[in-house]
């Protein structure tokens, strides 16, 4: 993770347009709009290491409330986003779940952070 303490970032503004559902697979578009990042919670650089599956990243929102990222890795992998309480301090070091690619990994990454996913993709990061 490469966090920007006291680095000078650029606040990038795209035309976006949100979508319900997935916007190569059938959403439906709600409205497009302009949207500023003004302070990034989470950067890293992209790598092309084969690195460990299922690596995740906590990212803290605000002090009851945190954000599970999903490394994504090489083929086959996932993304996926879990809100998850920091109320009870359990996620503290490298964050593991154990679950593998498969019909069962929303049940998994549940009982893995306590929590449902709040986004989570797989056909995009299947094998072919």
């Amino acid at each position: 993770m490469t966090p920007f303490r006291g680095a000078s970032i650029s606040s990038p503004t795209l035309n976006v347009t949100v979508f319900n559902g997935h916007f190569e697979r059938g959403g439906n578009a709600l409205f497009t709009t302009k949207l500023t990042f003004k302070n990034p919670l989470y950067v890293e650089k992209i790598t092309t290491n084969q690195a460990q599956k299922n690596v995740f990243a906590l990212i803290k929102l605000t002090e009851q409330q945190g954000l599970v990222i999903h490394k994504i890795q090489s083929k086959p992998s996932y993304d996926s986003l879990s809100l998850v309480p920091l109320t009870m301090s359990k996620y503290n070091g490298i964050l593991k779940c154990d679950a593998s690619i498969s019909t069962a990994l929303k049940s998994k990454l549940e009982a893995c952070f306590k929590t449902v996913p709040s986004y989570l993709e797989t056909k995009d990061f299947a094998v072919n």
